[in-house]
């Protein structure tokens, strides 16, 4: 009878013990489902998720990173191209340049060979140093201010030493043929020889170069050779002026 009793009691603990791992298994099933399925779409939509969203940003910086390539290359391509041309590009060196030494406050006169044509005086006698001759007074009046006047005869008489001289050719003081070009200085304030410009007088004469070989003048005063005749007394004038810059050419 104790027999019977034990062998019933372990059976209905062994009947127990199944029932709860039954129940413990479907639990656990239940979890393990739910656990699985939750996590797995979760996890692959994350994954789908990462992979577009890192795949996006990279062609994004790819691109952007691509562009900047290519700029720094443009660049330095530039710059080779630069270089080369600097390198090939011929080296000029340049000419020092003459300073001058200018100064202002120079009066600036004209005179002229006055051609005996252009006058209708009485004709006087005058002793020269080639004998008796006879010219238009007031040819001579004027031929006593400017140095020289062509006569008739086509040579040039001129006063100096208070007398009357005949030449085949003008002369200035120092003996040289009177040309356009040359002028007359103060020898202290301008060395003769020297190369000079006048650039405040009018055109044409503010772009010439002048020859200072004549004297006969003092001070800031430089007077301009203008040529022979009419044309030459109206150039003359029109020089003429004062408070004028002159430059010795270095």
């Amino acid at each position: 009878m104790k027999l019977n009793n034990l062998l019933l009691i372990l059976v209905l603990l062994f009947l127990i013990g199944c029932v709860e791992e039954v129940e413990q298994e479907e639990v656990s099933l239940d979890e393990i489902k739910v656990v699985v399925i939750e996590p797995e779409n979760t996890v692959v939509e994350k994954e789908y998720a990462e992979d577009y969203y890192e795949e996006y940003y990279y062609n994004q910086k790819s691109e952007k990173e691509l562009d900047e390539e290519d700029e720094a290359e443009s660049y330095e391509e530039e710059e080779e191209v630069d270089e080369e041309a600097i390198e090939e590009e011929p080296v000029v060196e340049e000419e020092p340049v003459e300073e001058d030494d200018c100064t202002s406050g120079w009066y600036i006169t004209g005179y002229y060979t006055p051609d005996e044509e252009d006058f209708s005086g009485n004709l006087i006698e005058t002793e020269t140093d080639g004998g008796m001759r006879s010219f238009k007074e007031d040819f001579l009046d004027v031929v006593k201010m400017e140095g020289w006047g062509k006569t008739l005869q086509d040579d040039y008489v001129g006063y100096y030493w208070e007398s009357w001289h005949i030449n085949d050719k003008d002369l200035d003081a120092q003996g040289n043929e009177l040309v356009q070009g040359m002028v007359a200085v103060e020898t202290p304030l301008i060395s003769p020889g020297s190369k000079l410009t006048i650039p405040t007088l009018p055109s044409p004469y503010n772009e010439q170069i002048f020859t200072a070989t004549d004297t006969g003048v003092t001070g800031k005063h430089i007077d301009v050779y203008t040529g022979e005749g009419k044309e030459a007394e109206e150039e003359m004038y029109k020089i003429t002026g004062e408070d004028n810059t002159v430059c010795v050419l270095g």
